[in-house]
């Protein structure tokens, strides 16, 4: 069985690295370092595809468009209310019937953060979702897949002044 020390030696030859003359914690470091930049690298390769699926699922509201910019067996779980789908006809499905019909058609995503969030291979944009108040959607469309009975800050009346201090 291969050791971790191996491993990072694989890692480190395989990208025309030498590690002659290294000690084992030169060669860890080196390892993380390739790594780490790999990682960056994968990010920013696939922050076009991100984004497309953004515009796809926002502004185009395209189901069909949104899942091509997916894998082939996705899985979407919408983690407020543990809705989605597992599969690529399932989260389609999801996407084209409850998602994104329970959007307001005045709704805008701005990215609060130019850089993506990344932990366990997942990737995550930092977004803020907005919308009218009166929060108009297609005809015949709920958004049941948000948490029920949540109203926005200013539906709430919080951040108003009434009365005194």
């Amino acid at each position: 069985m291969a050791s971790l020390l191996d491993h990072q030696q694989e890692l480190l030859e395989a990208c025309g690295l030498s590690t002659d003359g290294l000690n084992s914690s030169e060669i860890a470091e080196r390892a993380r370092v390739v790594l780490a930049a790999a990682d960056r690298y994968r990010l920013r390769a696939e922050a076009p595809v991100l984004d497309e699926h953004a515009s796809d699922e926002f502004k185009l509201k395209d189901a069909e468009a949104t899942t091509g910019t997916m894998a082939a067996e996705p899985y979407l779980i919408h983690v407020p209310t543990l809705t989605g789908g597992t599969g690529y006809q399932k989260v389609r499905r999801f996407y084209k019937y409850h998602f994104i019909p329970g959007w307001s058609l005045d709704v805008e995503v701005t990215r609060i953060s130019h850089s993506r969030a990344e932990s366990g291979g997942r990737r995550a944009d930092r977004q803020l979702h907005s919308r009218s108040r009166d929060g108009r959607r297609p005809a015949g469309h709920q958004a049941y897949w948000t948490v029920g009975g949540v109203t926005s800050r200013s539906d709430r009346g919080l951040g108003r002044r009434e009365g005194g201090l």
